[in-house]
């Protein structure tokens, strides 16, 4: 595999191809040379085996290539601005009380949690602190959804970076960082790797929207926001493993790395690639049958008793089909195949593909509507190392139906 992306690699580089596909591609060979270092070399020993790698490679090269497409805007457009500054304001304001209960909360959570695995995994333990907390929990449960509408920021802040509207831009900035602190309120570590991915690959596809002041000011900003990003991420591994020695003793004795919180790092980025082999090599045709991608839809529709679903039967069905992996990060494509199968998986990735091409760029030029809609589907292949980025964007594809036929549809 990581022979195949290197091809990959080299041939966009002899084309000249400057998309997002690259980082794409950089991310998986990256993560696939993580794993000789740590050890976790998985071997080719039977039929099925090799077919799931071949079909692991098919997959992925289903939802990395077409981005090659999405190439060369020197432009973004809409069909009413006016209609695009009133949604603008509109999400910012949706996004205010997101921003202040998810700030109060992080700094609740950074101040007096001790344990952070027992906050991240006992269970039970993060619900408790939640209640406790002197905060309204209606106005955290309704936070939890709310943030999603920050996704469609991000592109707002290129588009208005692109008009020189700065201040307006800076705020679309600000208030999309919801999807950060959303993360904060759990101790999560992947939330920064998540934006700084979603932020790069924006700013790769409109790079030539921009002015060459904004790309100075870009390019400085992205360092110090690396350089803070990393500080955390360094502080919430040493917090976790420093002392860890269930952790410690998991670590192979092949690895080239020992340290358990150096290890960490390889093993958070290269897991996939064991996990995601073993968990498939094990597969027996018995699926989730959607649960992964529905289950955001679904614990709403039951807390509102329209259907009847329990999370608990799901966490308990995840150990039953991945009982030593339920936990782990185990790839796209087996998220997948343990969703919908074999033959689904190939259907979707192909349809998945087919919305990325029709929506590329037209003459240089791409509409704040096509953007709204690729700022989620490039966390699919952008997360594929780790998980299926597709349940975590289903409530955000629903809040973009309302904004698509609001931009879209003429009303006399």
């Amino acid at each position: 595999m990581l022979i195949y992306f290197l091809l990959l690699l080299i041939i966009l580089i002899l084309l000249k191809n400057r998309s997002v596909a690259l980082l794409l591609i950089g991310i998986q060979i990256i993560s696939l040379a993580g794993s000789f270092l740590i050890g976790l070399d998985y071997p080719i020993d039977s039929f099925f085996s090799a077919f799931n790698i071949l079909f692991t490679l098919l997959i992925l090269s289903l939802i990395i290539l077409p981005w090659m497409k999405i190439t060369k805007v020197r432009e973004i457009y809409s069909f009413n601005e006016l209609k695009v500054k009133r949604l603008t304001y509109i999400l910012i304001y949706l996004s205010v009380i997101p921003f202040i209960i998810f700030s109060a909360v992080a700094g609740f959570v950074m101040l007096y949690v001790e344990d952070i695995s027992a906050f991240k995994y006992a269970e039970g333990v993060s619900t408790e602190f939640y209640y406790s907390l002197p905060i309204n929990i209606k106005l955290l449960i309704i936070s939890n959804y709310l943030y999603n509408v920050s996704y469609f920021l991000i592109p707002l802040h290129f588009y208005y970076l692109s008009k020189n509207k700065i201040w307006l831009s800076v705020l679309c900035l600000i208030f999309s960082l919801n999807i950060i602190l959303f993360g904060l309120t759990y101790f999560s570590r992947s939330v920064f790797v998540h934006y700084i991915l979603i932020y790069v690959s924006i700013l790769l596809i409109l790079y030539s929207t921009l002015g060459q002041r904004i790309k100075r000011v870009i390019k400085v900003s992205i360092a110090a926001a690396a350089i803070l990003f990393s500080s955390y991420f360094v502080y919430v591994s040493l917090e976790r493993f420093t002392d860890d020695k269930q952790y410690a003793e998991l670590i192979p004795q092949e690895s080239l790395i020992q340290d358990p919180v150096f290890y960490s790092y390889f093993d958070y980025l290269s897991q996939w690639y064991f996990n995601g082999r073993y968990v498939l090599d094990h597969y027996s045709f018995t699926t989730f049958n959607g649960q992964i991608t529905f289950q955001s839809v679904l614990s709403i529709l039951s807390q509102y008793n329209l259907i009847s679903y329990s999370t608990s039967d799901y966490t308990d069905l995840r150990m039953q089909l991945w009982p030593q992996h339920w936990y782990t990060f185990n790839g796209f494509v087996a998220y997948s195949v343990y969703d919908y199968g074999y033959a689904i998986t190939i259907l979707l990735s192909i349809f998945y593909g087919y919305i990325i091409l029709v929506n590329r760029p037209v003459n240089n030029q791409m509409s704040i509507v096509k953007l709204f809609l690729l700022v989620l589907l490039i966390q699919i292949p952008l997360m594929a190392i780790f998980y299926s980025s597709v349940g975590g964007i289903i409530i955000p594809l629903i809040f973009l139906i309302p904004i698509y036929f609001y931009l879209k549809v003429k009303i006399n």
